[in-house]
């Protein structure tokens, strides 16, 4: 799906996620509402809105989310696991069919870049382009020939396609009264600005990739800028205990410096919890 518009959607209530998103390129979502019908609690059960591998930008305006049990938006790609060395410049690689939400197998594309990225601290070690790229969708999962040798031990690695981060603003949205984090980004090239994050049980902005999930990257080039953060974090989703913004990561060793880089967070309102933020693995 490639320069698509959402204006003026609501989901009042879906037993999954409320948007999907996967390989897509270019979207702006404007005045969608993810809100619970009148006299009624809950919207969508999980995520409000949830994208995978896409590319270009991300663009969310106006839009309010109330009443879902988990994030109001998640921006990810995957950790795929290198499950065979086929030779030194070949290997097979998958993600498990039960981390896609999209379940559709997350395959490459001859010309990619991708990452490998160390297990156990989850940073990018070198890159690599894909030459070919063959999937294998029944079978889920995909041979892939690269430009250069892999290491003898490729257990130790995932793979992530840095070509698929998109970029993504965020701008005069709002989220409220919702169990869970309310953003949580994993991509490169990010804005949220003049957004309002109120009594969510959760740490409202959560910048960390998740190993466990198999949920990649880390983030690059972040402003949260303007903001308001009131009475977050005192539930369910609450990251280090910080009611506005947690960045971190999931992995052995979590305190390795420099996974995430250039982080700007300025002129914003934090009302809530004594710890407002919580901020490690930073260059």
């Amino acid at each position: 799906a490639r320069d698509l518009r959402l204006d003026g959607v609501t989901i009042h209530a879906q037993e999954g996620m409320g948007i999907v998103g996967n390989r897509v390129h270019n979207l702006t979502v404007s005045r969608l509402r993810v809100v619970p019908s009148a006299g009624c609690y809950q919207s969508t059960n999980t995520d409000a809105t949830h994208y995978t591998s896409c590319t270009g930008l991300l663009r969310y305006e106006d839009c309010e989310f109330k009443g879902q049990g988990d994030d109001a938006i998640n921006v990810h790609n995957f950790y795929q696991e290198i499950t065979r060395r086929i030779d030194d410049k070949r290997c097979e690689a998958k993600v498990p069919l039960w981390y896609t939400h999209a379940g559709v197998l997350d395959d490459y594309d001859a010309g990619d870049t991708i990452e490998l990225v160390a297990r156990d601290t989850l940073k990018p070690e070198r890159t690599y382009k894909v030459v070919a790229a063959t999937p294998f969708p029944k079978e889920w999962r995909q041979e892939l020939t690269l430009d250069d040798a892999l290491p003898a031990d490729t257990g130790k690695y995932y793979l992530v396609n840095a070509t698929r981060f998109p970029r993504v603003e965020m701008v005069r949205c709002t989220m409220h009264s919702h169990l869970a984090r309310s953003v949580l980004m994993k991509t490169r090239h990010v804005l949220i600005e003049d957004c309002t994050f109120n009594q969510c049980t959760g740490t409202a902005i959560h910048v960390g990739a998740e190993g466990d999930w198999k949920e990649s990257g880390p983030c690059e080039n972040l402003i949260i800028r303007g903001c308001r953060f009131i009475r977050n974090g005192r539930g369910d989703g609450t990251v280090d205990g910080a009611c506005a913004v947690a960045v971190q990561l999931k992995a052995e060793r979590k305190r390795v410096p420099g996974i995430h880089g250039k982080i700007l967070i300025e002129n914003n309102i934090v009302a809530g919890n004594a710890r407002g933020l919580f901020i490690y693995g930073v260059e």
